[in-house]
């Protein structure tokens, strides 16, 4: 089992090395600056990330906010109040919507909401 842990910690860490030695050459032409600035010019060769690393780090908090709670409270209620015979398929079914990737979630989302757009024009 030592073996085994230590075997991940050294894949992780030459993963972190590895990905480092590859973004030398970035890091060297863009600066750490790309992590804080704003601007996305191709043209002129600028690109800051930070609009996008707020939206990730925005979306992931709000995600948070209302996963938690939600997941927490479905999950005191069937292990604690809810009838076996009502808790069984709820499970199950929570299961299967954790089994989809979030992605197919999405897409679905979308195609709903253009179909609901463009019909009702």
């Amino acid at each position: 089992m030592f073996t085994a842990a230590l075997l991940v910690l050294l894949i992780v860490g030459g993963m972190i090395i590895a990905l480092a030695i590859k973004s030398l050459e970035a890091i060297s032409q863009f600066g750490f600056a790309f992590l804080t600035s704003r601007e996305w010019n191709p043209a002129e060769s600028r690109f800051g990330a930070l609009p996008f690393i707020y939206g990730t780090v925005v979306s992931s908090a709000i995600a948070l906010l209302v996963g938690v709670p939600l997941s927490l409270g479905i999950a005191i209620f069937l292990v604690e109040q809810a009838p076996r015979y009502l808790a069984r398929p709820i499970t199950f079914l929570i299961e299967l919507l954790a089994a989809i990737p979030s992605v197919v979630y999405g897409v679905w989302g979308d195609l709903r909401a253009r179909s609901f757009f463009t019909s009702s024009s």
